[in-house]
């Protein structure tokens, strides 16, 4: 087995047993346990892309966990509103979506506002996240226009994103975390042939 082949295996597996486990919190757990797990190893290699990429990570998801899943957000709903409490929770997860997208564009300038390292550059990796941020964006905004065709036009048979989103979303974080792996195989290959020379 190639490592490319473990790593879409990997991101497969997680897929089915994100979506196998039916519950969001501990979905989420799982997928932050997995991205700190890669902090502290990027911490170990000084890796420090690596670093500031789970760093970044591990702040979106924390601020999403804290808004949508322990209930930060509800002080901002409208009670029998749900046109007003739907914009808002669809359009919150877009806007911190879109916000992602350009955090991991910019990375490398944000990467070095906090560190003075001479290590910090742009890999292949900052090319590929910000496309995950991209598919999370679109599956918000879509998510959010099924939304308000579902309540503006009555059409209450309109819920296919309403229905997978979670699914949709766990793909998301498989590929993220498919990515957190190549990432480190890939430092750890480029390590050992700079230490051979």
């Amino acid at each position: 087995m190639t490592k490319s082949q473990l790593i879409l295996g990997i991101i497969i597996s997680l897929s089915i047993f994100y979506t196998i486990i039916e519950n969001a919190h501990v979905s989420t757990y799982i997928y932050m346990i997995i991205i700190a797990s890669n902090l502290i190893f990027s911490i170990c290699r000084k890796n420090i892309n690596a670093y500031h990429i789970c760093i970044l990570l591990l702040t979106i998801n924390t601020l999403g966990y804290l808004l949508f899943g322990l209930g930060a957000i509800e002080p901002l709903l409208m009670e029998g509103n749900k046109v007003a409490n739907g914009l808002i929770f669809y359009g919150l997860q877009l806007a911190l979506n879109i916000l992602m997208f350009f955090a991991f564009i910019f990375r490398v300038q944000i990467s070095r506002l906090f560190s003075n390292s001479k290590e910090i550059y742009l890999n292949d990796f900052d090319g590929l996240f910000h496309w995950v941020f991209l598919y999370f964006s679109l599956i918000s905004a879509l998510a959010l226009i099924e939304f308000i065709l579902r309540l503006v036009f009555n059409l209450n048979f309109l819920k296919i994103l309403y229905d997978n989103y979670e699914n949709l979303v766990y793909v998301g974080w498989s590929v993220t975390t498919g990515l957190l792996f190549t990432m480190q195989l890939v430092f750890n290959k480029m390590k050992k042939q700079h230490s051979h020379r």
